[in-house]
């Protein structure tokens, strides 16, 4: 089914994190490593710390109210609902998001009863979302951005709980869409659906975080080296090394979008941030620093971030 991508109203709060992310890893990174030297010192570093528990009644009153309108429960079985008249489970991506959300709340709070909350959600989500091919099986979505964004709340939902049917389940992730849309057309990069639509910044930068934290979890270096790729080519197809843009994609006759949205630009901070903690190569740094300073001189009103 033909879906708008504009897939969150929050797509500046990505962006926003993404940046958060990236001042974080730059102060962890103050004495540059080339690439090697980072590799053979990660094993120690598989799991990323934690923030510090915070203490914030505003946002505990945000959630809870959160949860109190969208959150289903029925013994272990517990998932967010597409809107407050509509009591059916949020769509695929969506419902990855919603999980994510969760687990940036567990971040602040590292509560036994969130940790709970995310193991339930997470189990729920493969119930909900099994093919044909059984509990595990998402090949029935046709949308490679899909698979990389519920990737991503089964990898940071390893981290936090250790389930390793969640990595297991990230693993398939990253597997399924890079295999049936990573080809040499228009120089390499992952095809956005299996119709070939385009080459999108959102079937690519989502699979270079969910690549990198797949590395830190397992330390296979045949992620890492996927990733790279991705970035290469992402980076000489849909990067402007001269403004900072990250354009939406490009059409399979090689024409490029001239849109530049803030979500794409933030997944792309995201990646390149991961990437530069990873290895660190200071062109990882510099090219998330040029898009943060694009969106801050192009995508804000009266110092406000839009979403265009």
């Amino acid at each position: 089914m033909k879906k708008l991508h504009i897939k969150f109203p929050g797509g500046w709060l990505f962006f926003c994190a993404a940046v958060l992310m990236m001042a974080a890893s730059c102060r962890k990174a103050a004495q540059p490593l080339n690439e090697n030297a980072a590799l053979n010192n990660l094993a120690a570093d598989v799991q990323p710390s934690l923030l510090a528990v915070e203490t914030n009644p505003n946002a505990d009153a945000a959630f809870e109210a959160y949860n109190n309108s969208f959150l289903v429960t029925s013994g272990s079985t517990q998932y967010y609902k597409e809107a407050l008249n509509v009591p059916g489970k949020d769509y695929f991506w969506r419902q990855a998001l919603d999980i994510q959300m969760v687990e940036d709340v567990y971040l602040r709070t590292q509560s036994t009863a969130h940790r709970t909350l995310i193991t339930n959600l997470l189990n729920t989500f493969l119930q909900q979302n099994q093919g044909s091919g059984g509990l595990y099986d998402w090949n029935w979505n046709d949308f490679n951005d899909d698979l990389q964004w519920a990737g991503l709340a089964f990898v940071r939902g390893y981290q936090i709980t250790g389930n390793t049917t969640f990595l297991n389940q990230a693993k398939y992730a990253f597997d399924r869409s890079y295999d049936r849309g990573w080809t040499t057309e228009l120089g390499g990069g992952l095809w956005w659906d299996v119709n070939h639509e385009s080459k999108s910044g959102l079937s690519n930068n989502p699979e270079m975080i969910l690549g990198c934290y797949i590395y830190e979890a397992t330390n296979d270096v045949t992620y890492l080296n996927k990733v790279i790729a991705i970035y290469n080519w992402v980076r000489s197809t849909l990067y402007n090394t001269s403004t900072g843009a990250v354009y939406e994609n490009i059409q399979p006759n090689g024409t490029v979008s001239n849109s530049a949205n803030v979500y794409n630009i933030g997944a792309f901070v995201s990646a390149a941030n991961h990437l530069h903690r990873l290895t660190g190569n200071s062109m990882y740094y510099t090219d998330a620093k040029r898009s943060v300073d694009y969106v801050r001189n192009n995508k804000t009103v009266n110092g406000v971030m839009t979403n265009g």
